[in-house]
């Protein structure tokens, strides 16, 4: 049987890839060998595939965080109540974006019947990233006002839904008018909406009209993944004993195939710095992850997933499906930031 994958040769240019057909080498001991359906897109993996993410592997690689499909094998020695034929969910380590993936069992769990293949692998990255940044990290309560960027994308769905398990009041952060209108057909109210200006003056006036009409000094959690020119009026919100949550710089994302070094060189240079002695005395925290270290904290990772089963998820939204041969057209349309919902690649070949 054959495995095709689509692999970036070299990191540093999306459009150094090639897709490699491979005969199907014995399964691994302690894996599980999944027929792959379906992968979701992140943010990860364009950075991954233009050399501007920490955690790229070294040398050539397949992009593919999380995905979804059918069980075509269990290896010797692996202790799993999954079977030969059962659907599921799945994450890894980058490695998806090929027809087959051998995994841990502990990185996989039974897909929802109702939810498509599609669907499902739009789920746990997303999902995960905003438990374990609101929950974890922010330290989430009902009291809490959080000022939440990006809220159309796939975290920020999954974030909202968090918010209104809580009963968090919020502020809903889109960078395009269109979004407004998709996240008042989501249920979220025009007055909890704010369009983000490109003058970071602008902005923050805008965030402190926000705090005036809810009657509140500073917003008690940040979560954001944009960075850029927009940290410091966010940052400058925050209320004491604020804290604010990192996980992405989407404003450092440029259109192009290839990483422009001196202009990453000038958005990292004119980023803001923060006083550590202005945080203590306003007892404020700042804190930044990356998802993919829990990958090696199993029992964390396992803690997590089954605390988020508190929360009655919406279907995932799925926003465009790309077939397999499309892969480098899925990763620039999810680098243009124009999705709303979840970037898919649908694996049939």
């Amino acid at each position: 049987m054959k495995n095709i994958r689509y692999l970036q040769v070299k990191a540093g240019n999306l459009k150094n890839y090639l897709f490699v057909e491979e005969e199907l080498s014995r399964i691994p001991p302690g894996r599980v060998r999944i027929q792959v359906k379906s992968v979701g897109l992140n943010f990860a993996d364009v950075f991954a595939c233009l050399g501007l993410y920490s955690a790229t592997p070294k040398g050539s690689f397949s992009p593919g965080l999380e995905f979804s499909g059918i069980i075509t094998d269990v290896g010797s020695d692996t202790k799993t109540s999954f079977q030969v034929g059962d659907e599921i969910i799945g994450v890894t380590r980058f490695g998806a974006l090929s027809s087959f993936v051998d995994v841990e069992p502990a990185y996989l769990y039974t897909k929802p019947k109702e939810w498509s293949f599609e669907e499902a692998a739009s789920f746990f990255v997303q999902a995960l990233t905003a438990w374990y940044g609101l929950v974890e990290l922010g330290r989430l309560t009902q009291e809490k006002l959080v000022l939440l960027q990006s809220a159309a994308g796939g975290v920020g769905l999954y974030s909202l839904q968090i918010l209104h398990h809580f009963g968090a009041d919020y502020c809903a952060v889109v960078g395009d008018l269109s979004k407004v209108s998709f996240l008042k057909s989501w249920g979220v109210s025009e007055e909890k909406i704010l369009l983000r200006q490109k003058d970071p003056k602008k902005f923050f006036r805008d965030l402190q009209n926000f705090l005036s009409n809810h009657r509140k000094s500073g917003f008690d959690i940040v979560f954001d993944s944009v960075a850029g020119r927009y940290f410091k009026p966010q940052f400058d919100s925050l209320n004491r004993r604020g804290i604010y949550v990192l996980f992405g710089a989407a404003d450092f994302m440029k259109f192009s195939d290839k990483p422009d070094f001196l202009w990453l060189a000038f958005k990292y240079l004119t980023f803001p710095r923060i006083l550590p002695l202005r945080m203590i005395e306003k007892n404020q925290g700042i804190f930044g992850f990356n998802l993919i270290w829990l990958y090696d904290q199993i029992e964390l990772f396992q803690k997590l997933i089954q605390d988020m089963q508190k929360v009655s998820w919406k279907k995932p939204l799925v926003g465009k499906v790309f077939e397999f041969p499309y892969s480098y057209e899925a990763l620039k349309y999810l680098q243009s930031g124009k999705s709303v919902g979840k970037v898919v690649i649908k694996m049939e070949i």
